[in-house]
């Protein structure tokens, strides 16, 4: 790196960043992937970008806030975001429109994730009895997801009190088809601000990843559950689905297949699970 990158790099840093940053990278990444990728665009993708431009600004800034957010489910009550003002009615907007919403049994293993040991034990409390309270958190969901049904348990929450982030899965591709990686969040426009990386380049020479729909539809599908395998939780309902992947038609989908092939059974061997694929 010469004198004058590293100078370049130090400068850039030292800048702070603009107050809505965060909304100026997610409207970058969707004029990006509406330019380059409308051929990769299923019509609920096309849609997600058309309806979230319909949105206030402060409506947009929220949303993204949420994408942004590590998981899906967050505590209303815990929700601060001062450049914003009163978050109440924006809330109203984003739900009124189908952004956000209560919890439902299709995000079970998303909010027993989220709540915490306390919490978990408060809606378990009615629905089994002898329940040891040593339980350490891990232990306890491992419990609630093998002994508790989805439906009885949301129906023990105080939903009022969760927000879940919907349209998670099409923001998700978006950003898929921008960093060509499963990247939760926009992390790297902040890092690329600050001058410590590079992403995309929207010159008119800039050539797609993906030559059509399909391929991207089908890299998409195995590097998501690629990412998802971190999670210890998701093994067996990854290794159930094997038998309904879609088969691979591109040279770069067949290798995500065979990498998530390998991984998942090493996984399973790891946690004594080989007997899942008989």
């Amino acid at each position: 790196m010469t004198y004058d990158q590293t100078h370049w790099m130090a400068t850039r840093r030292k800048r702070p960043l603009p107050t809505f940053y965060y909304h100026d990278h997610f409207v970058e990444m969707l004029d990006f992937v509406a330019t380059h990728y409308s051929h990769a665009l299923l019509e609920e993708h096309a849609r997600f970008i058309s309806e979230f431009r319909q949105l206030s600004r402060e409506a947009q800034c929220l949303y993204v806030r949420l994408v942004n957010r590590k998981g899906r489910v967050f505590a209303v009550d815990r929700l601060r975001y001062p450049e914003l003002g009163d978050l109440v009615p924006l809330l109203d907007a984003l739900c009124r429109r189908g952004w956000t919403g209560g919890p439902g049994i299709e995000h079970f293993d998303d909010v027993v994730g989220f709540l915490n040991r306390s919490e978990t034990y408060d809606v378990l409390q009615p629905l089994v009895t002898g329940l040891s309270r040593s339980l350490k958190k891990a232990e306890l969901v491992e419990f609630v997801l093998q002994n508790v049904s989805p439906a009885d348990f949301i129906a023990r929450l105080q939903t009022e009190k969760l927000l879940v982030q919907k349209r998670a899965d099409l923001a998700r591709y978006l950003l898929f088809l921008y960093f060509g990686r499963v990247q939760d969040g926009l992390a790297k426009f902040t890092m690329r601000d600050l001058g410590l990386v590079r992403t995309q380049d929207a010159q008119e020479s800039y050539e797609p990843r993906f030559s059509d729909r399909s391929e991207a539809l089908e890299n998409y599908y195995y590097a998501t559950r690629l990412h998802d395998l971190k999670r210890t939780r998701s093994l067996d309902q990854l290794a159930h689905e094997t038998s309904d992947w879609p088969p691979t038609n591109y040279a770069s989908s067949a290798t995500l297949r065979d990498e998530l092939t390998y991984r998942l059974g090493r996984r399973a061997e790891k946690h004594g699970n080989a007997t899942m694929y008989r």
